[in-house]
């Protein structure tokens, strides 16, 4: 499992360069009209009544039908959105449309029927990844993560830091909680626990911050507060 999950890192390594390349010889413009609208996405969504499902259970077989919503924040046909970066707990994941088998077996998913992470008054993105997979540590760690911590959207051209101000575990049906709240600009970050039995769902949910050098060396000083990771643990015996 170690190996498999430095391989995989390896590979994301490889995904970020080609988000990268292609960022950078997709025309400004065009960028900007891809950020626009995905916001006027997350407008419409927020003036609809969408019911969100648990993404490990109902939406875990979804076959992403939603033309509009696959093809919003797509540079191609790979159904990377963005990338998750939780430097303390030292996870870089891809985040794909939806939270099919596929997408989650290749790295984070977006719940359809939440926001676009694309920051933006009224807004909360859900991201979602497995915990105890043998072949990544994926959001296995995410248990360590604590209010005043700091993860960050990778987004086109644009970074977004966010900064944990709540921690939750609540039931998979429970998903009233995930909605957008008037005037914040939220992500939450959503896996299974307890770990090995996964009977319920954690939601670490971060508010956004501003994006500086500062936060940056934050961040990356928190690393040293890490605990002992569940996933190394479980897979060391």
């Amino acid at each position: 499992p170690w190996f498999s999950n430095w391989l995989y890192s390896h590979s994301v390594d490889s995904d970020v360069q080609v988000y990268k390349e292609e960022t950078e010889q997709t025309d400004h413009e065009q960028l900007e009209n891809i950020l626009a609208a995905a916001h006027e996405y997350n407008k419409e969504l927020a003036n609809s009544r969408v019911s969100l499902t648990d993404p490990f259970v109902a939406a875990a077989d979804s076959d992403g039908s939603d033309v509009s919503y696959e093809e919003t924040l797509s540079l191609d046909a790979s159904g990377l959105m963005c990338f998750i970066d939780i430097p303390k707990i030292g996870v870089y994941l891809p985040v794909y449309h939806g939270t099919s088998g596929t997408a989650l077996e290749y790295g984070a998913g977006h719940l359809e029927g939440s926001s676009l992470p694309v920051g933006g008054e009224n807004t909360r993105a859900v991201i979602s990844a497995h915990t105890g997979i043998n072949s990544s540590k994926m959001f296995s760690d995410l248990t360590e993560m604590k209010e005043g911590d700091l993860f960050f959207i990778h987004v086109l051209d644009e970074t977004l830091a966010y900064r944990v101000c709540d921690v939750k575990v609540i039931l998979p049906e429970d998903t009233g909680i995930l909605v957008p709240e008037k005037g914040r600009d939220l992500v939450s970050l959503l896996t299974c626990t307890p770990y090995g039995v996964n009977t319920h769902r954690l939601v670490v949910t971060g508010e956004r911050t501003e994006y500086s050098d500062k936060v940056v060396e934050e961040a990356e000083s928190s690393k040293d507060d890490v605990g002992t990771s569940q996933w190394m643990l479980a897979y060391r015996k």
